[in-house]
């Protein structure tokens, strides 16, 4: 989960990825914000990875595009926590690594 005041990875994500496509299309940031109707500002700070997107906004920027919702969000991964599944988030390594027994429990 971010933390509160640090830029979520996933959003950080997204944002390069609208850059990338503005660059490989030769779109500046201002005539892509006008061509989709978003204020530059707005879309600046998505890219930077500042603004929490609504899945509306993403539609209409993937819409600019001319390419899936999917396709824009494709191979970026979600905030989670690097052992996803552990309730505290931690993995404990030793080494040589411990032998666990059930102690006579199957």
């Amino acid at each position: 989960m971010p933390e509160h005041g640090r830029m979520s990875t996933i959003r950080v994500q997204y944002g390069w990825r609208i850059k990338d496509l503005r660059d490989e299309r030769g779109l500046s940031q201002r005539g892509f914000a006008a061509l989709i109707g978003m204020s530059p500002p707005y879309l600046a700070d998505i890219e930077r990875g500042a603004r929490n997107v609504s899945i509306d906004n993403m539609k209409r920027i993937a819409d600019g595009f001319g390419v899936t919702f999917h396709e824009m969000t494709e191979g970026m991964e979600k905030d989670r926590p690097p052992y996803h599944g552990c309730k505290m988030g931690l993995l404990v390594v030793s080494n040589p690594p411990l032998t666990l027994t059930t102690r006579g429990r199957v």
